[in-house]
């Protein structure tokens, strides 16, 4: 017997989100930013092998999406990520300390 009951889709899973930015952290972008003129300036995360001592983290102001970026906005604050750096700092959170950081799970 077909059952004629009205299927309903199931929500997707929301993703987490790749990286997290504190109140005060994005306060800080935003005020880094706030004589730029670009309306996609936002926070460059990116990552480089360090060698024997693991990879480095930094983060600078951009406004330019390159190519493989992921791109995406955490508390108000547009954020460019290269893909291949994603899982490494999935679930991170930046803050600001005195001085703008990234604490990573990882």
């Amino acid at each position: 017997m077909l059952n004629h009951e009205p299927q309903v889709a199931a929500e997707a899973p929301t993703a987490a989100p790749v990286l997290a930015l504190t109140d005060a952290a994005a306060a800080k972008v935003l005020e880094l930013a706030k004589g730029e003129t670009n309306p996609l300036i936002g926070l460059r995360v990116y990552i480089v092998a360090g060698g024997c001592s693991g990879y480095r983290y930094g983060m600078m102001l951009d406004d330019v999406e390159n190519p493989g970026d992921s791109v995406f906005m955490a508390n108000g604050v547009r954020v460019y990520v290269d893909e291949k750096a994603v899982p490494l700092i999935k679930g991170s959170t930046v803050e600001d300390r005195k001085s703008t950081r990234l604490n990573s799970s990882h």
